[in-house]
């Protein structure tokens, strides 16, 4: 009778394990992205799942693919545009058009030019 109750009870933990293991799988999203006023792809985008540290670029034609649960949200990021959030919602392509950051950076001018006059101290 123990044997019995034993075998069952495993046999129980690895049904709901598998049950888990199959409501969490993730899906593989493709897609470009690109400029939203002009079209063109854009290379080394960031796109990252929000809330994880799983993420990845695009490739020099604006491409990337990424697995992701189908639940997530995408985020996307660039320098000199604006970050995008997209729900995956199952979807399996998702193309983006980032829009550009009205921001500029204050013009910063350096001048390393000068002299100086070395002198040499007595007794050194």
């Amino acid at each position: 009778m123990k044997r019995i109750f034993t075998k069952l009870s495993v046999l129980t933990f690895l049904c709901f394990l598998f049950i888990n293991a199959a409501s969490a799988q993730d899906i593989t999203i493709r897609g470009v992205v690109s400029d939203g006023a002009d079209k063109t792809t854009l290379p080394g985008v960031s796109v990252l799942v929000k809330g994880t540290q799983i993420g990845t670029q695009t490739d020099a034609t604006g491409k990337y693919a990424i697995s992701a649960p189908a639940n997530a949200t995408l985020v996307f990021s660039y320098i000199g545009y604006n970050p995008t959030e997209m729900q995956v919602n199952n979807r399996t392509v998702i193309n983006v058009e980032l829009a550009s950051s009205s921001q500029q950076l204050e013009q910063v001018v350096v001048v390393g030019y000068g002299t100086q006059k070395k002198l040499m101290l007595p007794g050194r």
